[in-house]
């Protein structure tokens, strides 16, 4: 019996270590299968998914194990670059409000904002608040312009609102808006400068007709309508 025990004592302990390094090396191999995945992911731009991957494969191998350094490496890399593209996906975003790409700028900013937690609420403003102000901006100005091509007086006069409702958004449209309401009300000036002669015109040719007819209370009544439209009725 003394020497049955000695005899498998040393046995079962190689085995027990056996098993333990056929353990370890099941979970290495798992944690580089979960490494590749997470380069792959993070060639390919999907920099939170290969950080999922990575924290997958921590979790896999002890504390102190002999691939956590090479885990945590990857992880600070992919963190660094996915702060870069972040910041450049930002900066994307910002420039898609200024050329009126508005669903594009959205979309942008909500996937920042995923990727960087820090950024939520900047992205939750832009989406909330900058970007219907400027949507409402654009859409007054292209009514503007719409009016304004009439040539009209009733559509420069809606124009010319307009203008002022896309100034008074102070955003950047503003100096594209003053430039045209001074161009839209100096042609409004010259209609109506127009419009009035015409009507002193038709004044005067009925002043001279009543005149000539006889009539000469009725050319006082047009005389006071042409004094009364700026004009000199003598």
């Amino acid at each position: 019996f003394p020497y049955t025990t000695l005899f498998r004592s040393p046995l079962t302990t190689d085995v027990q270590k056996r098993m333990a390094d056929i353990e370890t090396l099941r979970t290495e191999n798992q944690q580089r299968e979960a490494m590749a995945t997470a380069d792959g992911r993070a060639a390919a731009g999907d920099y939170k998914g290969a950080m999922d991957a990575l924290q997958g494969a921590e979790k896999l191998g002890a504390t102190g194990s002999s691939l956590s350094a090479e885990i945590k490496s990857k992880e600070a890399a992919i963190d660094s670059a996915q702060k870069s593209a972040t910041g450049k996906l930002w900066l994307q975003a910002q420039q898609e409000v200024d050329q009126g790409n508005f669903d594009a700028a959205k979309r942008d900013f909500r996937k920042a904002a995923e990727e960087d937690a820090s950024r939520a609420n900047e992205a939750k403003r832009y989406v909330g608040e900058v970007i219907p102000s400027r949507q409402r901006e654009e859409d007054l100005y292209r009514q503007a312009q719409k009016s304004a091509a009439s040539g009209d007086q009733q559509g420069l006069q809606r124009a010319d609102d307009l203008l002022g409702r896309v100034a008074a958004l102070n955003g950047p449209r503003k100096g594209d808006a003053q430039r045209m309401q001074a161009d839209v009300e100096s042609k409004l000036a010259n209609l109506k400068e127009e419009a009035a002669s015409r009507q002193l015109a038709g004044l005067d040719t009925a002043a001279r007709a009543s005149l000539k007819a006889g009539d000469f209370a009725g050319a006082r009544r047009v005389a006071a309508q042409i004094r009364q439209a700026g004009g000199d009725p003598s």
